[in-house]
């Protein structure tokens, strides 16, 4: 795609320098134009930051977040014709290559879904549950012995362990029943959508919850190396 564009740039180039009387000088004048017209797209601070994102929407650039946002601009007629004049694609290949994208995207997206609901339900929630349960145990036992304490630090922990599990229940609950609803529809760009709309946001949410959790629960407890021990071997 990049080296069509490329491509329809130099062609639009070369159709007017292959005219000019005075090449330097009508060379100079093109990169001045072009450079005026297309400097918004020039951006030399972090565009990985807010700041480019708030700076674009200021210049008037397209903030495409998800392959369903994005994939449809493929389909411009503008875009159609730049990559048959140049031979790249014809239309029909265009649109099969957008549908083939597009349903990878939403097999993807299910198979991430699914996997996170397994995870959630086989090793995360088993694991915590002996967690709390541990907990439970010890706020009994210091208190059966007769210490003149309230437990504080366990029973805080117990109750804050205990609603993040309640809610992590409720999340993998909606998040299986709105991968369930994803069923029945053949048009790929509404599906696309639908999971762009509603599996993400659901499947985030989740994730938080389970964050959550894993900062305040033991490691001897937790199914999954943490982050740390990921990247940085860190415990």
């Amino acid at each position: 795609i990049l080296n069509t564009i490329v491509a329809e740039e130099f062609s639009q180039f070369a159709d007017i320098l292959e005219k000019s009387a005075d090449f330097t000088k009508d060379l100079n004048e093109l990169i001045r134009k072009t450079l005026n017209e297309h400097s918004r797209i020039i951006f030399n601070g972090n565009g990985y930051s807010q700041e480019w994102v708030e700076e674009a929407e200021r210049r008037g650039l397209l903030n495409l977040k998800t392959t369903s946002d994005a994939m449809p601009h493929y389909l411009a007629q503008k875009n159609i014709d730049m990559f048959e004049r140049h031979g790249v694609f014809s239309e029909t290949e265009i649109r099969s290559r957008y549908d083939v994208q597009m349903e990878e995207y939403v097999k993807v997206l299910h198979i991430e879904a699914r996997t996170m609901i397994g995870m959630t339900r086989k090793q995360i929630l088993p694991g915590v549950f002996k967690y709390v349960r541990d907990i439970a145990a010890s706020i009994r036992e210091v208190q059966g012995i007769g210490c003149d304490t309230q437990c504080r630090a366990q029973i805080d922990t117990l109750q804050k362990a205990q609603d993040l599990i309640d809610r992590i229940h409720r999340e993998v609950g909606a998040l299986e029943q709105i991968v369930a609803d994803t069923f029945g529809s053949d048009d790929i760009t509404s599906t696309a959508n639908y999971y762009t709309t509603w599996v993400i946001p659901a499947m985030n949410s989740l994730r938080e919850a389970v964050d959550s959790l894993e900062s305040m629960v033991g490691y001897e407890y937790w199914p999954y190396p943490s982050y740390g021990a990921l990247m940085f071997n860190v415990w």
